[in-house]
């Protein structure tokens, strides 16, 4: 079987829209594969990135992840 380990984070947060503070991908994270969950609180909206090795894992991998988890939280 092909079984793969990798470094994961997953952090939320909580923050109003107009924050001063907003996360932005910038291609150097640290970890194989990063979550990061922000509820805003003021427009009661949830906003979910994901951020990624792109050497490790394809598109089509990722996308299928988000829509497990999707159909988990739904």
């Amino acid at each position: 079987s092909n079984v793969r380990l990798f470094g994961t984070t997953i952090d939320y947060r909580d923050r109003d829209e107009s924050g001063d503070s907003l996360w932005i991908p910038n291609r150097e994270e640290v970890q194989d594969f990063a979550v990061h969950i922000e509820n805003l609180i003021d427009i009661d909206s949830l906003h979910v990135h994901i951020d990624y090795r792109e050497e490790l894992f394809s598109k089509e991998e990722i996308e299928r992840f988000f829509n497990v988890m999707i159909v988990i939280l739904q």
